[in-house]
């Protein structure tokens, strides 16, 4: 079970060891819908939540449900590092927890890097032989593997980028702040909810509006940089194309808008974007 609003890497990990993906609507703001057991069949094996812009799913619930169907969870927390639900940490509520450590992430190395984590002694034990061509020793295959290992100075890049963690994520939480005061008084724009609590990492701050497009091209003309996460949903991809309804997950494709939101930022620029908005939708 798959949730429709992802990267597409969810989906392409069920692909790729043979396991079909059957996915699922959203809710509003682009996490699993909590009814996603309608989807489970007899074939179903586990269930992937993904913790979409750094705002965890209720993994208490989750678990329940999974542990009721006998199905595995693969937790999906590539955004989601640093969030910690009941004080327990994103991607460790799963059979699995899957993190990336992409430059763009909260923590991120300089290049291509990620983790995942298990509390299974064996499973660990097998992670580590695919991760190195099936390899317990050199020149000893037991499986069929492959080459996902942290190169060395990727890893030596997090070490020294995890000793400041802490405060950029307060520089985030700051800056999220900032944007929810300026905004609130806005109907035409919806803002992320518990983006200032522990279960959200502030990984990206996306709003909501109608106008989206336009917005977007007036900030712009402005020098302001924006994006969208996901402009596309898993089920309309080509690869994995299925007709279903996701009313939740497109509606989120089609008006989400994720605003600048990093440690980096100065207060200055802060300023810049938050005027700039204002003045779009005072228009």
């Amino acid at each position: 079970i798959v949730p429709a609003m992802t990267w597409v890497s969810t989906a392409e990990a069920v692909v790729m060891v043979g396991a079909k993906p059957v996915f699922w609507d959203t809710d509003e703001e682009g996490l699993l819908r909590k009814d996603w057991e309608k989807a489970v069949v007899s074939k179903s094996k586990a269930v992937i939540p993904v913790h979409l812009y750094g705002k965890m799913v209720d993994m208490t619930e989750l678990n329940e449900k999974a542990k009721s169907l006998d199905l595995f969870v693969i937790e999906d927390g590539a955004q989601a590092f640093g969030a910690f639900q009941y004080g327990r940490a994103a991607g460790t509520w799963g059979d699995v927890g899957c993190l990336s450590f992409y430059p763009t992430k909260n923590l991120g190395a300089l290049g291509e890097a990620g983790m995942c984590l298990t509390q299974e002694a064996e499973l660990a034990k097998k992670i580590r032989l695919l991760l190195n061509h099936g390899q317990p020793i050199r020149d000893q295959h037991e499986l069929v593997g492959r080459n996902s290992r942290i190169d060395t100075l990727q890893a030596a890049f997090l070490n020294v980028m995890l000793k400041y963690f802490k405060e950029n994520q307060q520089k985030r939480k700051t800056i999220a702040k900032r944007y929810l005061d300026a905004f609130s008084g806005i109907e035409e724009l919806g803002l992320p909810s518990g983006i200032l609590d522990s279960d959200h990492n502030a990984h990206l701050f996306v709003i909501q509006t109608e106008k989206r497009n336009e917005l977007r091209d007036f900030l712009a003309k402005k020098g302001v940089g924006t994006a969208i996460h996901f402009p596309v949903i898993l089920p309309e991809m080509k690869p994995f194309a299925i007709v279903g309804d996701f009313e939740n997950a497109r509606n989120l494709a089609n008006i989400g808008l994720s605003l600048p939101l990093n440690p980096y930022l100065r207060s200055v620029e802060v300023d810049v974007i938050i005027e700039c908005i204002l003045a779009f939708f005072r228009k």
